[in-house]
Protein backbone atom coordinates (compact mmCIF):
# COMPACT_ATOMS: atom_id res chain seq x y z
CA UNK A 1 0.00 0.00 0.00
CA UNK A 2 2.97 2.73 0.83
CA UNK A 3 4.31 1.77 -2.10
CA UNK A 4 1.36 1.96 -4.34
CA UNK A 5 0.42 5.66 -2.61
CA UNK A 6 4.01 6.82 -3.15
CA UNK A 7 4.17 5.74 -6.74
CA UNK A 8 4.39 9.17 -8.97
CA UNK A 9 3.48 7.44 -11.72
CA UNK A 10 -0.08 8.32 -13.89
CA UNK A 11 -0.73 4.82 -13.71
CA UNK A 12 0.71 2.51 -11.62
CA UNK A 13 1.13 -1.37 -12.74
CA UNK A 14 0.37 -4.00 -9.26
CA UNK A 15 1.96 -7.88 -10.87
CA UNK A 16 0.15 -10.39 -8.43
CA UNK A 17 1.63 -13.86 -8.53
CA UNK A 18 0.00 -15.13 -5.49
CA UNK A 19 -1.70 -17.96 -3.72
CA UNK A 20 -3.70 -15.82 -1.61
CA UNK A 21 -3.11 -15.40 2.81
CA UNK A 22 -4.68 -13.54 5.10
CA UNK A 23 -8.00 -12.37 4.26
CA UNK A 24 -7.67 -9.56 7.15
CA UNK A 25 -4.20 -8.10 5.78
CA UNK A 26 -5.56 -8.23 2.20
CA UNK A 27 -9.00 -6.50 2.82
CA UNK A 28 -6.81 -3.82 3.55
CA UNK A 29 -5.17 -3.79 0.09
CA UNK A 30 -8.84 -4.17 -1.10
CA UNK A 31 -9.72 -1.41 0.61
CA UNK A 32 -7.02 0.65 -0.45
CA UNK A 33 -7.64 -0.09 -4.10
CA UNK A 34 -11.26 0.71 -3.89
CA UNK A 35 -10.76 4.30 -2.37
CA UNK A 36 -7.68 5.44 -4.05
CA UNK A 37 -7.58 8.41 -6.83
CA UNK A 38 -5.07 6.81 -8.42
CA UNK A 39 -5.30 4.52 -11.44
CA UNK A 40 -3.70 1.26 -10.21
CA UNK A 41 -3.81 -1.67 -13.06
CA UNK A 42 -3.13 -4.76 -12.03
CA UNK A 43 -1.45 -7.54 -14.32
CA UNK A 44 -2.19 -11.03 -12.54
CA UNK A 45 -0.11 -14.58 -13.68
CA UNK A 46 -1.55 -16.49 -10.62
CA UNK A 47 -4.01 -15.11 -8.34
CA UNK A 48 -5.64 -17.27 -6.04
CA UNK A 49 -7.86 -16.76 -3.37
CA UNK A 50 -7.05 -13.80 -1.30
CA UNK A 51 -5.15 -12.55 -4.10
CA UNK A 52 -8.00 -13.13 -6.56
CA UNK A 53 -10.37 -10.98 -4.29
CA UNK A 54 -7.12 -7.92 -4.66
CA UNK A 55 -7.37 -8.28 -8.39
CA UNK A 56 -11.35 -7.97 -8.46
CA UNK A 57 -10.58 -4.34 -6.60
CA UNK A 58 -7.95 -3.21 -9.04
CA UNK A 59 -9.04 -0.13 -11.28
CA UNK A 60 -8.42 -2.44 -14.31
CA UNK A 61 -7.97 -6.20 -14.33
CA UNK A 62 -5.07 -7.88 -16.54
CA UNK A 63 -3.64 -11.86 -16.84
CA UNK A 64 -1.05 -13.16 -18.43
CA UNK A 65 -2.12 -15.07 -21.46
CA UNK A 66 -0.95 -17.94 -19.03
CA UNK A 67 -2.77 -16.92 -16.41
CA UNK A 68 -4.41 -19.02 -13.13
CA UNK A 69 -7.22 -17.48 -11.52
CA UNK A 70 -8.59 -19.49 -8.48
CA UNK A 71 -11.25 -18.38 -5.97
CA UNK A 72 -13.16 -20.61 -3.13
CA UNK A 73 -14.59 -19.92 0.40
CA UNK A 74 -13.20 -18.49 2.90
CA UNK A 75 -11.30 -20.64 5.47
CA UNK A 76 -10.48 -20.15 8.82
CA UNK A 77 -8.84 -21.88 12.04
CA UNK A 78 -11.00 -21.77 15.24
CA UNK A 79 -10.22 -21.48 19.10
CA UNK A 80 -11.62 -21.21 22.68
CA UNK A 81 -14.95 -22.06 24.03
CA UNK A 82 -17.79 -23.13 22.15
CA UNK A 83 -19.29 -19.48 22.28
CA UNK A 84 -16.07 -17.69 21.27
CA UNK A 85 -15.91 -20.40 18.08
CA UNK A 86 -19.21 -19.77 17.40
CA UNK A 87 -18.90 -15.88 17.51
CA UNK A 88 -15.73 -16.61 15.16
CA UNK A 89 -17.75 -18.74 13.11
CA UNK A 90 -19.88 -16.16 12.78
CA UNK A 91 -17.85 -13.53 11.44
CA UNK A 92 -16.24 -15.32 8.98
CA UNK A 93 -19.72 -15.89 7.83
CA UNK A 94 -20.48 -12.21 7.88
CA UNK A 95 -16.87 -11.11 6.23
CA UNK A 96 -17.94 -13.99 3.41
CA UNK A 97 -20.65 -12.63 2.72
CA UNK A 98 -19.24 -9.26 2.29
CA UNK A 99 -16.58 -10.36 0.14
CA UNK A 100 -19.22 -12.49 -2.21
CA UNK A 101 -21.21 -8.81 -2.77
CA UNK A 102 -17.95 -7.42 -3.56
CA UNK A 103 -16.66 -10.05 -6.36
CA UNK A 104 -19.68 -10.88 -7.68
CA UNK A 105 -20.59 -7.06 -8.71
CA UNK A 106 -17.11 -6.50 -10.16
CA UNK A 107 -17.60 -9.79 -11.94
CA UNK A 108 -21.56 -8.95 -13.22
CA UNK A 109 -22.91 -12.10 -11.77
CA UNK A 110 -25.35 -12.49 -9.14
CA UNK A 111 -24.17 -13.31 -5.55
CA UNK A 112 -25.69 -17.04 -6.21
CA UNK A 113 -24.00 -17.69 -9.28
CA UNK A 114 -20.46 -16.36 -7.53
CA UNK A 115 -21.36 -18.89 -4.18
CA UNK A 116 -22.08 -21.59 -6.38
CA UNK A 117 -19.23 -21.38 -8.31
CA UNK A 118 -16.63 -20.59 -5.83
CA UNK A 119 -17.66 -22.94 -3.54
CA UNK A 120 -15.91 -26.08 -5.01
CA UNK A 121 -12.56 -24.03 -6.39
CA UNK A 122 -13.54 -22.08 -9.59
CA UNK A 123 -10.64 -21.74 -11.30
CA UNK A 124 -9.75 -20.08 -14.71
CA UNK A 125 -6.71 -20.26 -16.92
CA UNK A 126 -5.39 -18.08 -19.99
CA UNK A 127 -8.19 -16.75 -22.30
CA UNK A 128 -11.07 -18.09 -20.15
CA UNK A 129 -10.66 -15.81 -17.32
CA UNK A 130 -11.59 -13.17 -20.00
CA UNK A 131 -14.32 -14.46 -21.32
CA UNK A 132 -15.85 -15.64 -17.27
CA UNK A 133 -15.12 -11.45 -17.20
CA UNK A 134 -12.65 -12.33 -14.16
CA UNK A 135 -10.18 -9.92 -16.18
CA UNK A 136 -10.44 -7.31 -18.84
CA UNK A 137 -8.01 -8.30 -21.17
CA UNK A 138 -4.68 -10.05 -21.22
CA UNK A 139 -0.89 -9.38 -21.98
CA UNK A 140 2.38 -10.56 -22.22
CA UNK A 141 5.33 -9.80 -19.81
CA UNK A 142 8.54 -10.08 -20.24
CA UNK A 143 11.48 -8.81 -18.63
CA UNK A 144 14.22 -7.14 -20.74
CA UNK A 145 17.37 -9.08 -21.44
CA UNK A 146 19.70 -6.94 -18.97
CA UNK A 147 17.45 -8.74 -16.22
CA UNK A 148 18.15 -12.04 -16.85
CA UNK A 149 21.76 -11.82 -16.43
CA UNK A 150 21.55 -10.51 -13.18
CA UNK A 151 21.66 -12.79 -9.92
CA UNK A 152 21.76 -12.25 -6.53
CA UNK A 153 22.61 -15.07 -3.95
CA UNK A 154 21.91 -15.24 -0.26
CA UNK A 155 23.55 -17.53 2.39
CA UNK A 156 20.66 -18.52 4.88
CA UNK A 157 20.98 -21.08 7.78
CA UNK A 158 18.00 -22.82 9.85
CA UNK A 159 17.57 -25.61 11.90
CA UNK A 160 16.23 -27.64 8.74
CA UNK A 161 20.06 -27.08 6.69
CA UNK A 162 21.61 -24.51 5.17
CA UNK A 163 21.68 -23.24 1.56
CA UNK A 164 21.79 -20.10 -0.52
CA UNK A 165 18.65 -18.84 -1.66
CA UNK A 166 19.44 -17.51 -5.77
CA UNK A 167 17.38 -14.94 -7.57
CA UNK A 168 17.03 -14.14 -11.20
CA UNK A 169 17.04 -9.42 -11.54
CA UNK A 170 13.82 -10.96 -13.53
CA UNK A 171 10.97 -10.92 -11.12
CA UNK A 172 9.11 -13.63 -13.15
CA UNK A 173 11.27 -16.36 -12.52
CA UNK A 174 10.88 -18.04 -8.91
CA UNK A 175 13.58 -18.30 -6.97
CA UNK A 176 15.93 -21.51 -6.44
CA UNK A 177 17.19 -22.53 -3.27
CA UNK A 178 20.22 -24.44 -3.37
CA UNK A 179 20.63 -26.60 -0.77
CA UNK A 180 24.52 -27.40 1.40
CA UNK A 181 24.81 -30.85 1.23
CA UNK A 182 27.32 -30.87 4.46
Amino acid sequence: ILGLEKSKEETTYLFIDSPGGSVFDGLALVNYLQTTDKKIVCIAKYAVSMAHAILQSCTTRLGTVSNLLMQHRVTSRAEGNSLQINDQAQTMIRLQFFMDVMESARIGISVEEFVRRATNNWTTFGSESVSENLLDGLVTVACSPVLYTKETRKEVRSLFGSGTIVTNGCPLIPAVVERDNR
